[in-house]
């Protein structure tokens, strides 16, 4: 017969085993469904050498911060994200890849990024934002610098 303690203890080690394999399953689908995808679509315009709009997709923090829309992931929710509407083009505004780009996203891509978003946007990719090119103009440029007048 067991004990409670026992019965506790089992219960615990079976939610914790559960915990790892979900987060395991997250990592997996991010590693072989989503970084694939944001490398080889994505990271040409916005990724280390360029950030169009200011977003960046390398980086977890990049895509947080977000560019001139905001945040382009709400984790949790897909109908909320700047990049779902950007590659369903529901914006003729904000169409992502391009139009005239080679590297348009199939539905299964699609349909893997809403996934991952619904699933709270696992994403192991650690580190700040930095600064693109762009920041770096802008820090010296005259128009971003403190004015005394006197």
């Amino acid at each position: 017969m067991r004990t409670p303690r026992t019965i506790i203890s089992l219960t615990l080690l079976a939610l914790a085993t559960s915990a790892l394999q979900a987060a395991d399953s997250k990592r997996d689908f991010f590693e072989t469904e989503i970084r694939p995808l944001l490398v080889n679509h994505c990271y040409q315009c916005h990724g280390p050498e360029e950030a169009s709009g200011k977003l960046r997709l390398d980086t977890k923090a990049g895509w947080t911060r977000g560019g001139e829309r905001g945040p382009a992931i709400v984790p949790g929710s897909p109908s909320a994200s700047v990049l779902i509407g950007a590659v369903k083009h529901r914006d003729n505004n904000l169409r992502m890849p391009p139009p005239d780009s080679e590297k348009q996203l199939t539905p299964r891509q699609i349909k893997n990024l809403e996934t991952w978003i619904r699933q709270g946007a696992f994403d192991p990719r650690e580190g700040e934002v930095i600064a693109t090119a762009i920041d770096k103009r802008a820090a010296t440029h005259w128009a971003f610098q403190d004015c005394l007048l006197y």
